[in-house]
């Protein structure tokens, strides 16, 4: 620890105690893949600590579950454990999933065997596995981060996302726009994209656009200008694509209307 230096600016100041210094700094914690949530884990498995089922240990804290032996008691504190999880979970993933506003999450246990099942409303339970990779991964990254924050102190973790939602549809891009800002109260969130579904157009100047050309790499942090000129020129979008994405949009029939609307605005 004494190899540390710490600086303000240009200026080292000293700290006599410098590992409660270190402490109070924000852990990073990057996340280039997201352990996808399993149809059915064992109780060995989520008690043996491997990162593999890291999902699966996560999705019962998220029910309020802290020990796993509990759901797996037959009994009747073990079926109530496992009914109400299944709730508390299931009323987590609906606040964060409008796609499917009636989903279900159900924990069903057979012997050591914790079986995961998910309804889209009907009477018909699928497994995790058959769902789409879009929703398994945002199933999956919302468990996790819910369950990394809940108890977390404020300021205590940058997390980094690289290419956020990737396999997700612009909808469900939306969604985790709002499951990042709520994440983004107690703790910042750093993300990578290549989709301008995941830009929050309320917050332009949060927006950093990374190029690289003959010079090197730059970092322009006024991507916004010009109706975000720079950024739609990096990706190759065009101004007719925007109609696909724009919550507001005016259609002109000829150039004289459409300057009519500029005059007027």
């Amino acid at each position: 620890i004494d190899d540390y230096h710490i600086f303000v600016g240009e200026a080292e100041i000293n700290v006599r105690e410098k590992d409660k210094f270190l402490q109070q700094l924000p852990r990073l914690l990057y996340f280039d893949e997201i352990q996808l949530l399993k149809n059915r884990v064992s109780l060995d498995e989520l008690l043996n600590g491997n990162d593999s089922f890291r999902t699966e240990r996560n999705l019962l804290r998220v029910g309020g579950i802290p020990a796993p032996e509990i759901i797996f008691e037959d009994s009747t504190r073990g079926r109530r454990a496992s009914e109400e999880a299944s709730r508390l979970i299931t009323q987590q993933i609906r606040r964060a999933w409008s796609q499917e506003p009636t989903i279900e999450i159900k924990l069903n246990v057979n012997g050591n065997v914790l079986y995961i099942d998910i309804s889209d409303g009907t009477t018909v339970f699928d497994t995790p596995e058959s769902r789409s990779l879009g929703f398994r991964w945002y199933l999956s990254f919302y468990i996790n981060f819910i369950a990394q924050t809940t108890d977390a102190r404020t300021n205590e973790f940058v997390f980094l996302i690289d290419e956020a939602g990737i396999h997700l549809h612009p909808a469900g891009q939306k969604d985790l726009i709002k499951v990042i800002e709520d994440l983004s109260t107690k703790n910042q969130v750093v993300y990578t994209t290549h989709s301008p579904f995941m830009i929050n157009r309320e917050f332009p100047q949060r927006v950093r656009l990374v190029l690289k050309d003959k010079d090197g790499t730059r970092v322009d942090s006024e991507a916004y200008r010009e109706n975000w000129k720079p950024l739609r020129s990096s990706i190759g979008l065009m101004i007719s694509d925007l109609f696909f994405f724009s919550d507001r949009g005016i259609v002109a029939e000829t150039h004289s209307k459409k300057f009519s609307f500029l005059r007027r605005s």
